[in-house]
């Protein structure tokens, strides 16, 4: 009796312990692609319910952080989720994205009310990252800390950090900043995994380099990209001393009716200055020093460490290409509806609202929507039919 006890405990904690482990996992794709789409799905619809795969349990729905930032806690069974909301249409939130000065990755950031935090994102100190991203983790720490201690306590120790857009660059930084703690803040037994989609680059060639080495080519981070979605290719950037790509990402920028007139200001001015003699120094005041002012006139003072001469942002591995969506692209051109006000709008054209505008190749449901097409095709089909969507 005692012998098939054991045997029978051993069977049970196999179970538990293989719903969680390294390696790309179709499954945990598709169902953090859904969780992401839960913050587009309340906006819109009030409710996230019909997106929400019915294994997860919402622990968690953070307040407000930093510069519009915010995370929800899933849970299920044996391991949990920390899903990253990306970019909203305020101010504050734009401010973060254009925050793109680089500062190093070992560091100490003041925040407003004279929170001091002793951070650091790699272990090589020519490691550089985005300001206003690293700004918004470091806003978050404290609280996903005390939560991630509270998961260990109830015997969990398996967390995939994941995210869209913004959200998928500061999925990546909370990674970094999890796995580079000194020992005895949280617990050792903690094991992290990463899925990020469309996500911008969060730091330089170095930071790059070595963040792949210890999670992307261990197969335990990955990164969605839709050739056609701009956001991946951003912050501008420079390689040995030359524009990447200037007119394509000017153009996007001062475009895009969601990231508003500031940005394109700054981009065209960007764009038209970079080839001054030192173009990192141009950037250091204009993605630094400037957006700083406004940061703090936003959201309080802040003791910021020193801005770096690099602009060499490097996208992180392992890619998995998806996209893009070119016959959605065409439909929506006479089907896209005006998302000015959500009131009294009817049913279909609210579904609608999760596929069109003109961050299309960005949506966080197309994502889902493409996932599922290449992964899952009957769920695929019984989506497009809930939902209504073009494919």
């Amino acid at each position: 009796m005692k012998f098939f006890i054991i045997i029978l405990l051993s069977f049970i904690s196999s179970i538990s312990y293989s719903q969680f482990s390294s390696g790309f996992n179709s499954k945990e794709a598709v169902d953090m692609m859904a969780l992401n789409n839960s913050f587009t799905f309340i906006k819109i619809f009030n409710s996230d319910t019909a997106i929400i795969p019915k294994s997860y349990i919402r622990l968690y729905r953070s307040g407000i952080f930093g510069l519009d930032n915010q995370y929800q806690l899933w849970r299920n069974n044996k391991f949990a989720v920390i899903s990253f909301r990306g970019s909203t249409a305020k101010k504050s939130s734009w401010l973060e994205n254009l925050y793109s000065a680089m500062i190093p990755s070992t560091g100490v950031m003041i925040l407003p009310g004279n929170v001091k935090i002793n951070y650091k994102f790699a272990k090589d100190t020519a490691a550089h990252i985005h300001a206003g991203w690293t700004l918004g983790i470091l806003s978050m720490v404290n609280d996903l800390t005390y939560h991630i201690k509270n998961l260990n306590r109830e015997g969990v120790f398996y967390i995939i950090f994941t995210g869209h857009s913004q959200g998928g660059a500061l999925a990546h930084l909370c990674r970094a900043y999890f796995e580079n703690l000194p020992k005895g803040i949280i617990s050792s037994k903690n094991n992290f995994k990463t899925y990020a989609f469309a996500s911008p680059m969060p730091g330089n060639k170095v930071f790059a380099e070595e963040y792949d080495a210890r999670f992307s080519f261990t197969n335990t981070s990955y990164s969605f990209v839709n050739p056609k979605d701009m956001v991946p290719k951003l912050p501008i950037t420079l390689y040995n001393g030359k524009l990447f790509d200037p007119n394509a990402i000017g153009n996007i920028l001062m475009n895009s009716n969601s990231m508003g007139s500031m940005a394109g200001i700054l981009a065209s001015r960007l764009v038209s200055k970079w080839f001054i003699n030192n173009p990192n120094a141009y950037y250091i005041k204009k993605a630094g020093f400037d957006v700083q002012e406004e940061v703090e006139k936003t959201i309080g003072p802040l003791t910021m460490p020193n801005y770096c001469a690099d602009q060499s942002y490097t996208p992180l591995q392992k890619i998995k290409f998806i996209g893009p969506f070119l016959n959605l692209e065409k439909q929506l051109e006479k089907d896209s509806v005006n998302m000015d006000s959500l009131r009294a709008i009817p049913f279909y054209d609210k579904n609608l609202l999760i596929q069109t505008g003109a961050a299309t190749q960005h949506k966080p449901f197309n994502y889902y929507l493409y996932l599922l097409k290449q992964y899952y095709p009957s769920r695929y089909v019984a989506t497009k039919k809930r939902f209504r969507v073009i494919n």
